[in-house]
């Protein structure tokens, strides 16, 4: 099946079980722990593999372990090579640092059929957390199962995504009286590869998104993610948090719109202002992946992620008298809308503002996008723009192609066995910056 490969996993499980727990706030919140069983045979000899997995703020690994003794194909075998797992920061990014950190182990196989075996258990402290459930991972599987443990006090939606071509089992079934198990099974599942410009993995393998809609704590009904009101819910909750203080960014303000008699010339200096001065450097710990740095924060540091400096363009259009509004978005390696209230939606955050009636989208992190254009990782998704208690989901528009375009005009000319000729190429678009915008995102 995978004559190709150094080591395959025989066979992963995954289970998923829930409880009640305490979140930001201490406010009722659902927790998951999912423990993973895999066992691996080496198809060569002195083959070698890394086995990991990542935490943060919102999950941690209470339990990491290789086995010493494993049954294989010819009865059970001692393993020899169990090494200690080995703990780290996941980061090292010159502008992107961020909480995760990774567990790992260095796997070294004896020879031909060598098998061992990887426990885990991870818990998640809140389940909002816990979205995406993949089959296919960075080694070849040859039999993957997924199992979501459903309490009857907790309401579920498991989204599925591009199962069509793939022979998934689905199962659904009474675990006990209080419990309903559903069943995912897939066999033959092949190493996920990356490749330059391909299309995000959400686009092509198939995945699972499991959703909290809804729980009862205490005898009380406690909302979840029923549809995307109740995810802005989410997402303007933690925006209150951010404590901005206008007042800072007041002479900063009335300095750059000097002049400026227009409220277009207005927001262009502004956005101009920020793209030009802010720099785009994100730190993100626990909350701090979701909650955008406060405006003079980010004014004084000169720097931010991509909510900060939305966030402090929004605050300072709104000093100079103009209708702006934050608003999340997801890039377009990302295949959701907000017909899927869940945060693996957004990993993006800028800025909405209203001329003439008409909605404009301001990206700070793009240094070179003009305004009224739109860096091609944002065209055609659909944004959800906060507007205090009430929110609005639009779409950014997708760019004509003519807009972006790379012209090429040359002319030559032989004389006495010479060649000399003279170009002339005209970038528009997203081609005058020359790469196709897919810079690391920040939310989360």
């Amino acid at each position: 099946l995978f004559p190709d490969e150094r080591v395959v996993a025989t066979l992963q499980e995954e289970e998923y079980n829930f409880d009640k727990g305490k979140g930001t706030d201490n406010l009722p919140v659902v927790s998951a722990t999912v423990r993973t069983g895999i066992n691996l045979i080496s198809l060569r000899e002195r083959a070698s593999m890394q086995y990991f997995d990542f935490y943060n703020s919102f999950s941690k690994i209470t339990s990491f372990k290789q086995l010493e003794k494993v049954k294989g194909i010819f009865g059970m075998k001692k393993n020899y090579n169990v090494g200690y797992a080995i703990d780290r920061s996941a980061t090292s990014s010159e502008i992107f640092s961020d909480d995760s950190r990774v567990k790992y182990f260095n796997i070294g196989f004896t020879g031909f059929a060598d098998v061992t075996r990887i426990e885990s258990e991870k818990k998640y402290l809140d389940s909002k957390y816990l979205t995406t459930l993949y089959f296919h991972s960075w080694y070849p599987i040859k039999e993957k199962v997924i199992r979501v443990r459903v309490p009857d006090w907790m309401q579920v939606s498991i989204r599925e995504f591009n199962f069509a071509g793939y022979k998934v089992e689905k199962q659904k079934l009474a675990a006990d009286k209080n419990i309903t198990e559903y069943v995912f099974r897939l066999k033959n599942c092949v190493a996920m590869k990356n490749e330059e410009s391909a299309v995000g993995r959400g686009f092509q393998w198939p995945h699972i998104v499991v959703v909290i809609t809804g729980f009862k704590d205490d005898g009380k009904e406690v909302k979840g993610f029923k549809d995307v009101s109740d995810l802005y819910r989410w997402y303007n909750y933690l925006y209150q948090k951010t404590g901005n203080d206008p007042q800072q960014l007041k002479a900063k303000v009335t300095e750059i719109t000097a002049g400026k008699t227009t409220d277009l010339d207005k927001v262009k200096a502004i956005f101009y202002w920020v793209q030009d001065n802010i720099r785009y450097i994100a730190f993100e710990d626990g909350l701090a992946g979701f909650v955008p740095t406060s405006a003079q924060d980010v004014f004084k540091a000169k720097y931010g992620d991509c909510k900060g400096m939305a966030n402090l363009m929004t605050e300072m259009l709104k000093l100079a008298g103009q209708t702006a509004y934050i608003t999340w978005i997801g890039t377009r390696h990302l295949p959701y809308d907000y017909t899927l209230p869940s945060l693996c939606v957004d990993n993006h955050c800028i800025c909405t503002v209203v001329l003439g009636g008409k909605q404009y989208y301001l990206d700070g992190t793009e240094k070179y996008v003009p305004f009224g254009e739109y860096a091609f990782r944002i065209q055609g998704k659909e944004v959800l723009i906060g507007k205090g208690d009430a929110f609005e989901v639009q779409k950014i528009p997708v760019q004509e192609k003519e807009k972006s375009k790379i012209l090429t005009q040359t002319s030559f000319q032989l004389k006495d066995s010479i060649l000399k000729g003279h170009v002339k190429v005209t970038m528009t678009g997203e081609q005058r910056t020359g790469r196709p915008g897919q810079r690391r995102c920040d939310m989360g």
